[in-house]
């Protein structure tokens, strides 16, 4: 299983740490950079604007060997769409995703969409939170 932590709703430290423990890669898009150091977990990379990543915890996370991509503000994907790009170019049959709910209504409703996106990739994908 892939686990992408992106950056809307925190997932809660216990809920993030044992989806970790059974992930075989984890991708935190931008903020769930943040929320993986914040339940000690690390992922394998980390990918987006880094508009809401600040440079300490970016520093952080590469220094723990994590692999840190960035990519322009003026893109048309967002940050778990990113995620969930590499997810699939890296072979996942099967994506969790935490954060992706909360904040803002358009990252939401996009993040759904992702949905159909990785099941038209052949992805078993589910939006996973603590309720």
């Amino acid at each position: 299983m892939f686990l992408i932590v992106t950056g809307g709703e925190h997932p809660g430290r216990g809920l993030l740490a044992e989806r970790a423990s059974r992930a075989a890669y984890i991708i935190a898009a931008d903020r769930g950079g943040e929320y993986c150091l914040d339940a000690g977990v690390m992922p394998h990379l980390i990918v987006g604007d880094m508009d809401s990543l600040d440079e300490a915890s970016a520093a952080r996370l590469a220094g723990s060997g994590a692999e840190v991509r960035r990519f322009s503000h003026d893109k048309d994907r967002t940050d778990t769409e990113i995620a969930l790009d590499e997810a699939i170019l890296k072979g996942a049959t099967r994506v969790e995703i935490l954060g992706a709910l909360g904040g803002r209504i358009d990252h939401t409703l996009a993040n759904l969409h992702l949905l159909r996106t990785a099941l038209q990739h052949g992805v078993e994908a589910r939006i996973v939170t603590e309720t």
